[in-house]
């Protein structure tokens, strides 16, 4: 909001271990986020999205592992109301997760969460992983953070995760992902073909993504065009429209 950001200016100063960095163009998060990891310098990577925040106890949390040999550590997360500040059920997959590999750490849980959980925030990212392997993210209207946290994830050594929220989401109405655009939807399935013609080049064929759900999405929203405009991504893509799809034997 512009009153956070004008506190947020005014803070500049006050705090020697804070690098205020401005840019003079609006290219969007993938840069922003490129031009902070081009100036980062700990050993550690955490991130955060410009509407949410951490928990009281988040940091005190992080520097217990601090000195750990884990490449990439996953929490758990809160979600709420931007407006009313009342809990709300956001990305609550990536939760369940978690702690489906707290209980039960096997390679196939262990593959879920490295691949699947691809938002940047909520985790500990070690800063040599990406620097290493000069990691960026890409630059384009929706999903910049998928191509990065994906490759973060592949590069990243020994990985595990703790059960205590560090992170708070929130909702808000009108956002970039709930508003209908076909722009932005676009540019992630875009994103989305990408990160599944990985996941088959690294034997995770389970991991990919359902391509007939965005398919029909697109032709709910714009038409049988956009629908079609889908259709060839995938065909160029050479991934199946029915790829990600899981069939029942039962």
């Amino acid at each position: 909001s512009n009153i956070s950001s004008v506190k947020l200016v005014e803070s500049e100063g006050k705090h020697d271990n804070i690098l205020f960095i401005y840019t003079t163009e609006n290219k969007g998060a993938g840069y922003a986020r490129n031009v902070g990891l081009e100036h980062a310098c700990g050993e550690w990577l955490i991130f955060a999205d410009s509407d949410d925040y951490f928990e009281k106890n988040a940091f005190d949390i992080f520097d217990n592992y601090a000195g750990t040999s884990f490449d990439i550590i996953y929490f758990p997360h809160e979600s709420v109301y931007s407006d009313t500040l009342e809990p709300c059920y956001r990305f609550s997959d990536r939760n369940n997760r978690i702690s489906i590999f707290l209980s039960n750490k096997n390679k196939r849980e262990e593959l879920s969460l490295r691949y699947c959980d691809v938002v940047p925030w909520s985790k500990m990212i070690r800063r040599a992983v990406v620097s290493e392997n000069n990691l960026k993210f890409d630059e384009v209207p929706a999903s910049n953070d998928v191509t990065f946290i994906t490759n973060s994830a592949y590069h990243a050594g020994s990985i595990t995760a703790d059960k205590r929220a560090v992170y708070i989401a929130t909702y808000r109405q009108g956002s970039i992902t709930r508003t209908p655009n076909k722009d932005n939807l676009f540019s992630s399935y875009i994103v989305s073909l990408k990160r599944d013609k990985f996941m088959e080049q690294i034997g995770c064929s389970f991991l990919k993504g359902r391509v007939i759900l965005r398919v029909i999405k697109a032709y709910k929203l714009f038409g049988w065009g956009e629908a079609r405009r889908y259709i060839k991504a995938a065909r160029e893509y050479n991934i199946s429209m029915f790829s990600g799809l899981r069939v029942s034997h039962k």
